[in-house]
Protein backbone atom coordinates (compact mmCIF):
# COMPACT_ATOMS: atom_id res chain seq x y z
CA UNK A 1 0.00 0.00 0.00
CA UNK A 2 2.91 2.37 0.53
CA UNK A 3 4.90 1.45 -2.57
CA UNK A 4 4.41 4.99 -3.89
CA UNK A 5 6.86 6.09 -1.18
CA UNK A 6 9.66 4.02 -2.72
CA UNK A 7 12.13 5.38 -5.25
CA UNK A 8 12.21 3.56 -8.58
CA UNK A 9 15.29 1.54 -7.64
CA UNK A 10 13.54 0.61 -4.37
CA UNK A 11 10.55 -0.73 -6.30
CA UNK A 12 12.83 -2.82 -8.51
CA UNK A 13 14.76 -4.21 -5.55
CA UNK A 14 11.55 -4.92 -3.66
CA UNK A 15 10.12 -6.79 -6.66
CA UNK A 16 13.11 -9.15 -6.63
CA UNK A 17 12.93 -9.59 -2.85
CA UNK A 18 9.21 -10.38 -2.96
CA UNK A 19 9.66 -12.87 -5.78
CA UNK A 20 12.31 -14.68 -3.72
CA UNK A 21 10.23 -14.64 -0.52
CA UNK A 22 6.89 -15.52 -2.13
CA UNK A 23 7.57 -17.04 -5.56
CA UNK A 24 3.96 -18.20 -6.01
CA UNK A 25 2.41 -14.81 -5.22
CA UNK A 26 2.91 -12.50 -8.20
CA UNK A 27 0.35 -9.75 -7.65
CA UNK A 28 2.63 -7.42 -5.66
CA UNK A 29 5.59 -8.03 -7.97
CA UNK A 30 3.41 -7.33 -11.01
CA UNK A 31 2.12 -4.14 -9.39
CA UNK A 32 5.67 -2.91 -8.79
CA UNK A 33 6.66 -3.57 -12.39
CA UNK A 34 3.47 -1.92 -13.60
CA UNK A 35 4.42 1.17 -11.59
CA UNK A 36 7.89 1.13 -13.12
CA UNK A 37 6.54 0.74 -16.66
CA UNK A 38 4.23 3.70 -16.07
CA UNK A 39 7.07 6.09 -15.21
CA UNK A 40 9.65 4.86 -17.71
CA UNK A 41 11.07 7.49 -20.05
CA UNK A 42 11.12 6.38 -23.68
CA UNK A 43 13.35 8.01 -26.29
CA UNK A 44 15.29 7.24 -29.46
CA UNK A 45 18.31 6.37 -27.31
CA UNK A 46 16.41 3.82 -25.22
CA UNK A 47 14.40 3.53 -22.03
CA UNK A 48 15.41 4.78 -18.61
CA UNK A 49 14.12 5.98 -15.24
CA UNK A 50 14.75 9.24 -13.44
CA UNK A 51 14.34 9.64 -9.71
CA UNK A 52 12.35 12.60 -8.35
CA UNK A 53 15.23 13.77 -6.14
CA UNK A 54 18.84 12.75 -5.56
CA UNK A 55 19.38 10.19 -2.80
CA UNK A 56 22.96 10.85 -1.75
CA UNK A 57 22.85 8.46 1.19
CA UNK A 58 22.15 5.54 -1.16
CA UNK A 59 24.44 6.80 -3.94
CA UNK A 60 21.46 6.85 -6.25
CA UNK A 61 21.70 8.19 -9.77
CA UNK A 62 19.39 7.80 -12.75
CA UNK A 63 21.94 5.46 -14.34
CA UNK A 64 22.11 3.29 -11.21
CA UNK A 65 18.32 3.28 -10.97
CA UNK A 66 17.98 2.22 -14.61
CA UNK A 67 20.57 -0.52 -14.09
CA UNK A 68 18.69 -1.75 -11.02
CA UNK A 69 15.43 -1.89 -13.00
CA UNK A 70 17.27 -3.80 -15.76
CA UNK A 71 18.57 -6.29 -13.18
CA UNK A 72 15.13 -6.81 -11.65
CA UNK A 73 13.27 -6.95 -14.95
CA UNK A 74 15.74 -9.38 -16.52
CA UNK A 75 15.30 -11.67 -13.52
CA UNK A 76 11.53 -11.43 -13.19
CA UNK A 77 10.25 -10.37 -16.62
CA UNK A 78 12.80 -11.75 -19.13
CA UNK A 79 10.21 -11.60 -21.91
CA UNK A 80 9.83 -7.82 -21.56
CA UNK A 81 10.24 -5.80 -24.74
CA UNK A 82 11.83 -3.03 -22.66
CA UNK A 83 15.04 -4.96 -21.95
CA UNK A 84 16.93 -4.20 -25.19
CA UNK A 85 15.96 -0.53 -24.95
CA UNK A 86 17.19 -0.31 -21.36
CA UNK A 87 20.53 -1.82 -22.42
CA UNK A 88 20.72 0.61 -25.35
CA UNK A 89 20.22 3.59 -23.02
CA UNK A 90 22.83 2.36 -20.54
CA UNK A 91 25.38 1.88 -23.32
CA UNK A 92 24.55 5.32 -24.71
CA UNK A 93 25.10 7.18 -21.43
CA UNK A 94 28.37 5.38 -20.89
CA UNK A 95 29.80 7.41 -23.75
CA UNK A 96 28.98 10.66 -21.98
CA UNK A 97 31.29 9.72 -19.13
CA UNK A 98 33.94 7.86 -21.07
CA UNK A 99 35.12 9.56 -24.23
CA UNK A 100 37.63 6.75 -24.60
CA UNK A 101 34.70 4.25 -24.71
CA UNK A 102 36.06 2.32 -21.75
CA UNK A 103 33.67 0.10 -19.84
CA UNK A 104 32.69 2.37 -16.98
CA UNK A 105 30.04 4.87 -16.11
CA UNK A 106 30.03 7.77 -13.67
CA UNK A 107 31.35 5.89 -10.63
CA UNK A 108 32.50 2.44 -9.59
CA UNK A 109 29.25 2.02 -7.65
CA UNK A 110 27.15 2.81 -10.71
CA UNK A 111 29.37 0.67 -12.94
CA UNK A 112 28.94 -2.34 -10.65
CA UNK A 113 25.15 -2.00 -10.83
CA UNK A 114 25.21 -1.61 -14.61
CA UNK A 115 27.36 -4.72 -14.98
CA UNK A 116 25.06 -6.63 -12.62
CA UNK A 117 22.10 -5.62 -14.77
CA UNK A 118 23.88 -6.52 -18.00
CA UNK A 119 24.81 -9.97 -16.69
CA UNK A 120 21.19 -10.59 -15.68
CA UNK A 121 20.15 -9.48 -19.17
CA UNK A 122 22.69 -11.82 -20.80
CA UNK A 123 21.37 -14.71 -18.69
CA UNK A 124 17.77 -13.86 -19.62
CA UNK A 125 18.49 -13.67 -23.35
CA UNK A 126 20.70 -16.75 -23.45
CA UNK A 127 23.80 -14.86 -24.51
CA UNK A 128 25.83 -16.78 -21.95
CA UNK A 129 25.23 -20.00 -23.89
CA UNK A 130 28.00 -18.84 -26.19
CA UNK A 131 27.62 -20.06 -29.73
CA UNK A 132 30.01 -18.03 -31.87
CA UNK A 133 33.45 -17.94 -33.47
CA UNK A 134 35.96 -15.16 -32.92
CA UNK A 135 39.11 -13.79 -34.50
CA UNK A 136 41.57 -11.34 -32.96
CA UNK A 137 43.73 -9.47 -35.44
CA UNK A 138 46.32 -6.74 -35.09
CA UNK A 139 47.83 -4.82 -37.98
CA UNK A 140 46.18 -7.20 -40.41
CA UNK A 141 47.70 -10.30 -38.79
CA UNK A 142 45.47 -12.91 -37.12
CA UNK A 143 46.75 -13.50 -33.59
CA UNK A 144 44.03 -15.67 -32.11
CA UNK A 145 41.02 -17.59 -33.37
CA UNK A 146 38.55 -19.76 -31.58
CA UNK A 147 35.07 -20.96 -30.97
CA UNK A 148 32.95 -20.26 -27.92
CA UNK A 149 30.38 -22.79 -26.81
CA UNK A 150 28.52 -23.63 -23.62
CA UNK A 151 31.40 -25.99 -22.74
CA UNK A 152 34.09 -23.30 -22.73
CA UNK A 153 32.28 -19.99 -22.23
CA UNK A 154 33.88 -19.39 -18.84
CA UNK A 155 37.41 -20.06 -20.10
CA UNK A 156 39.56 -17.09 -20.95
CA UNK A 157 42.32 -16.61 -23.46
CA UNK A 158 45.35 -14.47 -22.73
CA UNK A 159 47.17 -12.69 -25.50
CA UNK A 160 50.36 -10.71 -24.94
CA UNK A 161 51.58 -8.20 -27.52
CA UNK A 162 54.90 -6.39 -27.26
CA UNK A 163 54.45 -2.67 -27.49
CA UNK A 164 56.96 -2.56 -30.34
CA UNK A 165 54.49 -4.57 -32.44
CA UNK A 166 51.86 -1.85 -32.24
CA UNK A 167 51.71 0.58 -35.14
CA UNK A 168 50.76 4.16 -34.55
CA UNK A 169 48.90 4.68 -37.85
Amino acid sequence: GNRHLLDHYGRATRAVALSLLEPDVTTRVNALFSDLNGVAIYSATGTHWEEQAPDYWNMSTDIRTTATVLWAMARQKPESDLLPNIVRWLMEVRGEYAASRRLYWESTHTTSWVLTGLVAYMRATGELRGEFDYTVALNGKVLLEGEVSADNIYESQRLHIEIAELRGD
